[in-house]
């Protein structure tokens, strides 16, 4: 669910392109008066403009100037706001088309930058993407400035004015619903049976992509008159979710049958008022094969950490996170067993803040439960976790004066520790955070923020683990 609100802009226009979203893929909006929460904005200034992906706690804004209300620029502009880089920024993209510097206006030279931490999630370079640009965009003297490598694609480039099927594959992958799947089971009344009838029907082609065998992979509809529990059943894992945290996340036909084979699906959290447990219910792949999982699921933890599980999965049969996480599951054409049940709690936590600071703030504290450093303190009672978002004023950034940790020593802080990320960013990426453990540990070499925002969360699980302090002020 993306939460969304509106300054001054026109209204209808923003309405009909999140509905376009909406129509083709499992993305949903949701208008929100709460603006204490990440959500997108829809403002009215100069030109088109979005960030990609959420980048803070806060509004996130969608600029949208009156000559930027046409349908295809606003869905242009929110698939950016969902994360969404342009189609020629992909890694992939010189196999494709090649980039003519010389007529590309100098101001704009920073949007055909190749992206080369993005992602295609095995979506094929497509030309007529809604996230194309034109192939004379930003060109000073009208001479093309993006040029496809086969001649015959040339004329496809921003061809689209709505999603293409790639750019609806693409979003569904990325927030792993995979598409859309509707089973109808229809029972004639007694000496009866059911007649169908089409009126009616357009869906994608067929594909060679079942082992360059030609199969319906995309899109398809299948009619069976036995029973809908048997057989190649389109199958997808079941998820659920609410605001709170609370989540169950199951394998495809998890107690009716095996999982399928070559199958992937996903879970994931962002943030949250608690930390959450994820309790392994049930858990039945595959045994690792020659020291190797081959069905698994993997589970994506702040710091670029991942832990991957098969077999019977892991022996405490729970563990708990800071509230972000992300699951992935994943089928090899082998052996298929029973599959898995997992749940997600939230916990209570007295430490689980958000913190705005004023502007006429001094410098400010904050020190994890039962931490008192001057004099004898205690090891926790038990498993803590702590997360703080520090948010300044403004344009204000954040300086941390120290930050001095006592917990237990593991290699590469594995198990505690004290982690910081001056970009604001939930998943704590190695690139703008860092990660601190040990005895008596004062640091103060820590970056300033890049922004307004701080993440800053902890981890104490052993009992020679007592906690942490950390000051900061404004600069």
């Amino acid at each position: 669910m993306v939460l969304y609100v509106f300054a001054i802009v026109d209204r209808a226009a923003v309405r009909r392109g999140l509905k376009h979203w909406m129509e083709h893929t499992c993305i949903r909006f949701s208008e929100t008066s709460n603006t204490n929460q990440p959500h997108v904005r829809f403002v009215n200034g100069s030109g088109c403009f979005s960030k990609v992906g959420r980048i803070s706690p806060g509004p996130q804004d969608v600029t949208l100037s009156p000559n930027c209300l046409g349908l295809d620029t606003v869905v242009h502009e929110v698939g950016h706001a969902i994360g969404f880089f342009h189609e020629m920024a992909r890694t992939d993209r010189d196999q494709y088309i090649v980039m003519n510097k010389d007529p590309i206006n100098p101001t704009y030279t920073y949007a055909f930058r190749r992206v080369d931490h993005s992602s295609a999630y095995g979506v094929p370079y497509d030309y007529a993407s809604i996230m194309h640009y034109d192939p004379k965009a930003f060109s000073i003297d009208g001479r093309a400035t993006i040029a496809t490598h086969d001649p015959l694609m040339q004329g496809l480039l921003d061809r689209a004015k709505v999603l293409t099927h790639w750019d609806k594959v693409l979003a569904n992958r990325i927030y792993g619903c995979n598409g859309l799947r509707c089973v109808k089971w229809i029972i004639g009344p007694q000496c009866h049976a059911p007649r169908i009838t089409f009126n009616d029907f357009r869906i994608y082609r067929r594909s060679n992509s079942c082992d360059k065998k030609s199969c319906c992979y995309f899109d398809s509809l299948e009619i069976r008159t036995d029973s809908i529990y048997t057989g190649d059943v389109p199958v997808y894992c079941k998820k659920k979710q609410d605001s709170q945290g609370n989540g169950r996340w199951t394998s495809p036909g998890f107690g009716t049958r095996p999982y399928p084979e070559f199958h992937r699906c996903s879970y994931s959290s962002v943030g949250g008022s608690s930390p959450l447990t994820i309790e392994f219910v049930k858990f039945d792949l595959q045994p690792e094969k020659n020291g190797k999982c081959l069905d698994y699921v993997k589970i994506y933890l702040p710091y670029e950490r991942v832990k991957t599980l098969c077999g019977s999965g892991p022996p405490s049969r729970s563990l708990t996170t800071h509230g972000t996480f992300s699951l992935q599951f994943e089928s090899d054409r082998a052996i298929n067993r029973a599959g898995f049940d997992i749940s997600v709690k939230p916990r209570k936590s007295s430490c689980h803040k958000t913190i705005f600071v004023s502007s006429s703030s001094g410098p400010r504290t904050i020190r994890t439960p039962y931490f008192y450093p001057y004099y004898m303190t205690r090891p926790h009672y038990s498993d803590t976790y702590c997360h703080y978002t520090i948010i300044a004023p403004g344009q204000r950034k954040i300086k941390i004066d120290y930050l001095l940790v006592r917990t237990a020593y593991s290699r590469d802080c594995t198990l505690d520790y004290a982690m910081v990320n001056w970009e604001g960013n939930t998943f704590f990426p190695k690139r703008s955070s860092q990660v601190y453990c040990g005895y008596w540990r004062y640091i103060t070499n820590i970056p300033v923020t890049k922004r307004s925002v701080m993440k800053v969360a902890y981890k104490g699980s052993r009992w020679l683990s007592y906690g942490m302090m950390l000051r900061y002020r404004l600069v």
